[in-house]
């Protein structure tokens, strides 16, 4: 019997220092502020004057991190807006929190050459600045009239992150 008592004394030790003591208060855990990626994409990489292309630019935050909302100083050469859409989520998995912004710029090629879609970048809390790499396309000829859509341009806007934008924001 005294083997038994021994082994349980030790077993209830063994668990009661990884565990902690019996009067430690659980403290919540400190949340890191997260973390941040900023990213930008083209689909197709080359086209011709008179055809599209779609420009990706995607943010994701995670914990309490703090974002601005995506600029960029450059300025889109070779190409006009003709849409845009904006898609935001927000998801807490296992208590972690993570936002996303998706913005989809849809480009006409208005002239040939070869241009740079500019850097994006956000500010993130204590002046981290997170940024987007320039990204090459070609543009070379003519689109097949028979291939052209039917694109009617919006008004001139700024793109996104430029003065005047709406308000982007994680």
């Amino acid at each position: 019997m005294l083997k038994w008592t021994m082994r349980t004394v030790a077993i209830f030790l063994l668990i009661f220092v990884l565990t902690g003591s019996c009067s430690q208060k659980t403290q919540p855990a400190e949340s890191s502020k997260g973390n941040v990626s900023i990213s930008a994409s083209i689909e197709p990489k080359s086209c011709a004057v008179g055809e599209t292309i779609t420009l990706t630019i995607y943010l994701e935050s995670t914990g309490d991190q703090k974002v601005s909302e995506p600029r960029t100083a450059g300025t889109l050469q070779g190409f006009q807006v003709i849409s845009r859409s904006i898609s935001k989520q927000m998801n807490f998995i296992n208590g972690k929190k993570t936002e996303s912004l998706e913005i989809l710029l849809t480009l006409l090629a208005v002239e040939n050459g070869t241009w740079i879609i500019p850097v994006y970048e956000v500010t993130a809390e204590k002046g981290r600045i997170f940024k987007t790499e320039e990204i090459q396309i070609t543009v070379s000829g003519t689109a097949d009239p028979k291939k052209r859509k039917n694109i009617r341009p919006q008004e001139n806007k700024p793109a996104p992150g430029r003065n005047g934008d709406e308000g982007i924001f994680i």
